[in-house]
């Protein structure tokens, strides 16, 4: 087993299927607010569940990406 490097970072190649994996995420994520869009009476429910899940899902998901990339200590 190689030894662990304890420099955060890596200047490693990221896989295309990586991007991929979070793209189907956050379409997912979207799927109940496209469901709701199509009646009439949630239409607007739908529009704050897309703005929250976009903007939360976002921050979320870029301090994963961070940590995954980047590492967890400090540089």
């Amino acid at each position: 087993m190689p030894p662990i490097d304890p420099t955060p970072g890596s200047t490693a190649e990221i896989a295309e299927s990586y991007w991929w994996t979070w793209a189907l995420c956050f379409a997912l994520l979207l799927t109940p607010a496209l469901v709701m869009a199509v009646f009439r009476r949630s239409r607007r429910a739908a529009a704050g569940y897309a703005i929250t899940a976009t903007v939360l899902g976002g921050l979320l998901a870029a301090a994963v990406i961070s940590f995954e990339l980047g590492g967890f200590a400090p540089s």
